[in-house]
């Protein structure tokens, strides 16, 4: 056995780790040990086995890191330890490797960087490191491999650009680099023009040639739309809280008015008596300008819906100047009238009278608070400048206040 130079015991139910008798046969030149259920880490004795050339120890349940001791086998030339659970990262020593002509570690838990001395591997044609956690950038001078036919890094986290040295080497036959988190421009020269659409696929920020199926790059247009995109989505980020802001307004208002209605049925008999004016087509005609289209908001599925412009608002004067002029005071002038109206008009005869309309005054004050919160709200969310507008954390702080002090008014 001392001399034995070949062993092979692949496609066996072989467990457990491999013997550190093993190890001692000196003069083994081939081992193959393939699709089994060995396990545990490859010892360090393995340096042990300085004539060896080639090694099969693929589809096991191999486990831990690499040992350095492995790059010591100056002789090997096929490494086969795909399908296997080997962790961390190669060897810094791989490079020593230097007989090697075929590496296949694919299909592992090898994670870091790919190690700078990879590039030292002259003789090496054939590269697969695939389905793993591989991560870092392409270092460029993997060029200088001359030998290199197939490289297969798919399916890592290898990040950043693709060197565009790479489009020096000599006679790639295979370079897939897809289902990674690549970036920047695939290069388009040299040995490049051969390439496919599979080599790149799955690294979603990559631009090059249209053959490639991915953007076209170009570093000036696609600044110019990042910032564009960026003026769009802040417009109508804040139009749209705006509007939001607006709405929150109106339902507050409109279930303040329908919750004053429910309680207080009986004061539906202070507005009889009110008489709605009466607006005929030529005074809306007139308040339109003539159906100016300057007042045009839009249509509905009944007609249009234009503006009706009192004269006060003349020339560049906007409605949100004219309310922000004559706020807080008065408020009344603002806002509707019979929001803030109490019933002045009802009879007290007694104590618990007393205390229901000095509820009511106060309900009115607080009310009266509460809008010029919101007016306050409304008049800084629509300033023109953006950078004059309140911040939307003050905005949700205001809110939220408001929604607290008017909770009692619902009791």
């Amino acid at each position: 056995m001392e001399k034995l130079q070949e062993l092979t015991l692949s496609g066996n139910a072989l467990e457990r780790s491999i013997p550190n008798s093993l190890y001692q046969l000196v003069h083994m030149g081939n081992l193959y040990l393939d699709n089994n259920a060995l396990s545990g880490p490859i010892s360090t004795s393995i340096n042990n086995l300085t004539n060896l050339q080639k090694l099969y120890l693929n589809s096991n349940s191999f486990s831990s890191a690499l040992p350095p001791a492995l790059c010591e086998l100056k002789d090997l030339i096929w490494l086969y330890l795909e399908d296997n659970s080997f962790t961390v990262l190669l060897p810094l020593d791989v490079g020593n490797l230097v007989a090697v002509d075929k590496m296949d570690i694919s299909v592992n838990q090898l994670s870091g960087e790919l190690p700078v001395s990879l590039s030292e591997l002259q003789s090496l044609e054939y590269l697969n490191l695939s389905k793993n956690s591989v991560n870092g950038n392409i270092h460029g001078n993997i060029d200088v491999m001359v030998n290199i036919k197939i490289i297969d890094l798919s399916y890592n986290n290898l990040c950043g650009g693709i060197p565009k040295s790479l489009e020096n080497l000599q006679q790639p036959q295979v370079l897939d680099l897809s289902f990674n988190r690549l970036e920047r421009a695939i290069a388009s020269g040299g040995n490049f023009t051969n390439l496919s659409i599979d080599s790149f696929v799955g690294n979603y920020a990559l631009c090059g040639a249209p053959k490639f199926h991915v953007p076209v790059c170009s570093d000036g247009v696609k600044k110019h739309n990042i910032v564009n995109m960026i003026k769009v989505d802040i417009f109508l980020a804040s139009g749209g809280f705006v509007l939001l802001l607006i709405v929150w307004i109106l339902i507050f208002v409109e279930k303040y008015r329908k919750s004053g209605l429910e309680r207080h049925c009986h004061e539906v008999e202070r507005f009889r008596g009110i008489v709605l004016p009466v607006i005929t087509y030529r005074m809306f005609s007139q308040a339109t300008i003539n159906f100016s289209d300057a007042n045009f908001m839009g249509t509905g599925s009944f007609g249009s819906v234009r503006k009706p412009i009192d004269e006060s608002f003349n020339g560049d004067f906007t409605l949100r100047q004219w309310v922000a002029e004559v706020f807080p005071l008065p408020i009344s002038d603002v806002i509707n009238g019979h929001l803030l109206k109490q019933n002045s008009s009802e009879t007290v005869s007694d104590h618990a009278a007393e205390g229901h309309l000095l509820k009511q005054n106060n309900s009115g004050t607080v009310l009266n608070e509460l809008l010029v919160m919101i007016m306050e709200t409304g008049l800084s969310c629509s300033r023109k400048a953006p950078t004059e507008r309140m911040g939307m954390k003050a905005v949700v702080a205001r809110l939220k206040t408001i929604r607290r002090k008017a909770s009692p008014l619902k009791e």
